[in-house]
């Protein structure tokens, strides 16, 4: 994890833990390259554990091993790791703390950049869809709503031949500032409350382009990190407790794995989280079977049901990482058996921060 790329900082206690796990590994080899504009990243480099040890995920009796199936321990591990931050890569430079959770101004100077659009193009779209009570004076009630949010005055000598070019440098010099941004935002997205500018904003970005604001920022404004092991290096292993003690599982389950990939999220009901995949190495000769929250599909009896990760039949496992709990979900792929689709594990994981 680069420190260029900031996580929150609700979560700098996985970057503490990231940072403690990595203090027993010496590093070599290193090679890497990044874009000019810092958007993208890659790293290869050979790790080499000063010893063969575990160390537990973010206290939650989550078991990760370096070095488990290798004979000989002094053989460097290979691993090549990839960054991006897409919002870069259109001449942007921020950090997540400055969009979350909620600097909607920032946002929305941001989708400006990342739509090509300038301050003229931005200010049409908003009195293009702004509900006026008169359609046949669209201009100067656009005028009128500006001067109003803004506390400014506005002034053209022909309202009928008004050019938005010569709007937005008013704008900016009425209000003081660079850009017109602030004072747009102030009349046609700032909102009384939260909720109402979350909803202007997404009702502007709809205008523009099709999903909803969370899957907007999540695409385009938020960091991803992936890490791929050589040689089946690396292991996890989930304790018996995370299943329910089904009866048929009496040890926990364990795999090397092959890639994980980690971002954050942006989830305006729930907050910020980090979402954590964890892919395995080939699996041959393990299944499992574990409690999942009921489906909204498929009928069952009771609180729970039961699904089966069949052999090589698991995609991936995923932590979504909360503040003060982890939700797990089991990705299963299709079997003969069993749905293909992503189950999650009927209990959710508590941990202290240390």
């Amino acid at each position: 994890m680069d420190d260029q790329v900031k996580i929150p900082k609700e979560f700098n206690f996985f970057r503490d833990w990231y940072v403690a796990s990595n203090s027993k590994v010496f590093y070599k080899d290193l090679q890497y390259n990044i874009d000019a504009r810092n958007s993208a990243m890659f790293f290869s480099m050979a790790l080499i554990p000063k010893t063969n040890y575990d160390f537990e995920f973010l206290n939650t009796d989550i078991v990760l091993s370096f070095n488990k199936n290798l004979e000989d321990r002094s053989n460097p591990i290979r691993v090549i790791s990839t960054s991006e931050w897409p919002g870069y890569a259109y001449g942007l430079s921020y950090t997540i703390d400055e969009i979350y959770p909620n600097n909607y101004l920032r946002m929305f100077s941001i989708i400006k950049v990342v739509q090509s659009m300038s301050e003229a193009q931005v200010l049409a779209s908003c009195i293009n869809h702004y509900d006026f009570e008169d359609d046949a004076a669209v201009v100067e009630q656009a005028i009128a709503l500006l001067n109003k949010k803004n506390g400014i005055a506005l002034s053209f000598e022909n309202l009928n031949d008004v050019k938005l070019n010569e709007m937005c440098k008013q704008i900016a010099e009425l209000t003081g500032k660079r850009t017109s941004l602030d004072g747009i935002y102030k009349a046609f997205i700032e909102g009384s409350t939260a909720e109402e500018t979350h909803k202007n904003l997404s009702e502007f970005l709809a205008t523009l382009t099709v999903g909803s604001l969370e899957e907007y920022i999540n695409r385009f404004l938020l960091p991803k990190w992936q890490v791929e092991f050589a040689d089946n290096a690396l292991s996890i292993a989930l304790p018996e407790s995370y299943f329910e003690q089904l009866e048929n599982k009496k040890e926990p389950v364990s795999f090397n794995i092959r890639k994980i990939e980690y971002a954050p999220v942006f989830d305006y009901e729930k907050g910020m989280y980090l979402d954590v995949k964890i892919y395995p190495e080939y699996m041959k000769n393990m299944s499992f079977e574990f409690k999942a929250e009921k489906s909204k599909v498929i009928q069952s009896k009771g609180k729970y049901r039961t699904a089966k990760v069949a052999e090589n039949s698991l995609d991936y496992i995923e932590f979504y990482i909360y503040e003060d709990d982890i939700n797990v979900n089991i990705s299963i792929k299709q079997t003969r058996n069993e749905y293909s689709g992503i189950y999650q594990l009927y209990k959710n994981i508590k941990f202290k921060k240390k």
